[in-house]
């Protein structure tokens, strides 16, 4: 029969001297409730708001207006926007316009501007060469300007 292992003494001599040489950890800050949620603790924090009261937002002072970077289509106006023009968002569209058509209804049927990569049509599958007008169409993706569906035109009430 083998004889056992015996304990390396100075092994054991230091793994003993290392548990006593470590410091103990911290004991938790009196008074800290650890049971609170996050969301109370976050409301503590906040200050507090009236209910009802609308979120402050960036968009209440005058809106953002860059240069334009491409070519496109105003969709305010039907006509075109060239890189250096002042744009913003529409509020309500969220789609880059002119700055003076932040406010106008929509009259452009879709927002187009000239293609800068070759591609293929989704509605007619012939290619779509660099500087072409295209569109982009719900469903299908990027279609030349022709083949986009136009809008039907406004029906006007009978008079009776």
């Amino acid at each position: 029969m083998a004889r056992p292992i015996p304990i390396n003494r100075r092994w054991l001599e230091n793994q003993q001297r290392r548990q006593s040489s470590t410091p103990r950890p911290p004991a938790p800050p009196r008074g800290v409730n650890y049971a609170q949620t996050p969301r109370a603790l976050l409301e503590e924090l906040l200050p507090p708001r009236a209910v009802g009261t609308p979120a402050p937002s960036d968009d209440s002072g005058s809106p953002r207006v860059i240069p334009a970077r491409y070519q496109q289509t105003c969709a305010g106006c039907g006509e075109p926007i060239e890189p250096g023009m002042r744009i913003t968002r529409h509020p309500q569209w969220g789609i880059w316009v002119h700055e003076e058509c932040r406010t106008r209804p929509q009259r452009a049927a879709a927002v187009s501007f000239p293609a800068r990569y070759p591609g293929i049509c989704r509605a007619c599958t012939r290619p779509i060469q660099v500087g072409q007008t295209i569109t982009r169409r719900v469903g299908y993706g990027w279609v030349h300007l022709e083949c986009a569906p136009q809008p039907a035109p406004a029906r006007s009430r009978l008079q009776v």
